[in-house]
């Protein structure tokens, strides 16, 4: 879709914003490097979602509106674009994780695409990538709880010219499977407000995202789902389906937007759930995991 054309879109639906997208083609994917004695090692990269807003700092497009970007657009590479409502969550290290790894192992070449499920979509962004590179899907199903959150994959979905059929949904249909599901769950605690103490705030978050990845492997021939090691225990404990680890990835625990608050860090740290590494720049890390569930009982 042509610049003016999603301006409009985006436009139609949120007014108000302001924004120039001319400089696209010179900025690059997201880059995580690593600090180790003095040098800077490149640990994590990807072409699929840019965040690493250094790289704009010459642009004078950029200087001028980037006050707009803060948590209402990410900017997306391969000419996708990513509009974020400020009550959704971004796209962090999870989603490029599994992106990547589905695109650069050709998971996604050897399953049926009929129908694919984004189980918490957010922005949409696994879903719609994913959909714009392989071009096999027949009808993908974005589901969230947030309306904000489907407001912003129908958005991204118009503005990037999704074309094959989509379904916005805010709750599973028991009659309706799917070929494949995604999912990233939170796998640590979001919310501070709760009357449960925080220690049982992190099993919580560990438990539900195993629920959730219940559902959708309830539902999904063939499910993507990512845990991390912090609450791998009571993850592991309450998931219902053999798996089988696709990839994993060790990360800084202070990157990604699952990091709700120092309190929680701090909780994490005591009881032993993060690893250390004597490195100044990062001291504790967690590993992101990602798994493959197949349901046999799913046609």
């Amino acid at each position: 879709m042509a610049f003016k054309e999603y301006f409009k879109t985006v436009d139609s639906f949120v007014g108000g914003i302001n924004l120039v997208f001319e400089f696209k083609k010179s900025i690059q994917g997201i880059n995580y490097y690593l600090n180790e004695q003095g040098n800077l090692n490149k640990y994590l990269e990807s072409p699929h979602i840019v965040r690493d807003r250094e790289k704009l700092k010459d642009s004078k497009e950029w200087l001028l509106f980037k006050n707009d970007f803060n948590k209402k657009i990410i900017v997306g590479y391969q000419d996708l674009w990513f509009y974020c409502h400020e009550t959704v969550w971004s796209p962090s290290i999870d989603a490029i994780f599994l992106i990547d790894t589905l695109i650069n192992k050709e998971h996604l070449e050897k399953t049926n695409l009929c129908s694919v499920l984004d189980f918490g979509c957010g922005t949409g962004v696994v879903g719609i990538t994913i959909a714009n590179i392989n071009k096999k899907i027949k009808n993908l199903y974005f589901l969230d709880s947030n309306a904000a959150a489907l407001h912003s994959t129908l958005i991204n979905i118009i503005g990037n010219g999704i074309k094959c059929n989509y379904n916005l949904i805010n709750s599973l249909d028991d009659s309706k499977n799917f070929t494949l599901g995604l999912v990233t769950p939170y796998y640590f605690p979001i919310d501070k407000e709760s009357s449960i103490n925080n220690k049982e705030k992190i099993i919580k978050a560990g438990i539900d995202s195993a629920v959730l990845t219940n559902l959708v492997a309830n539902k999904a021939k063939t499910t993507y789902f990512i845990y991390s090691s912090t609450t791998e225990k009571y993850f592991l404990e309450n998931l219902k389906y053999d798996f089988e680890i696709i990839d994993e990835l060790l990360v800084p625990f202070t990157l990604g937007d699952n990091v709700s608050s120092q309190e929680f860090f701090e909780i994490a740290m005591l009881n032993n759930l993060l690893i250390y590494r004597d490195i100044p720049q990062f001291k504790y890390w967690h590993k992101i995991i990602i798994g493959k569930i197949q349901n046999q009982n799913i046609c």
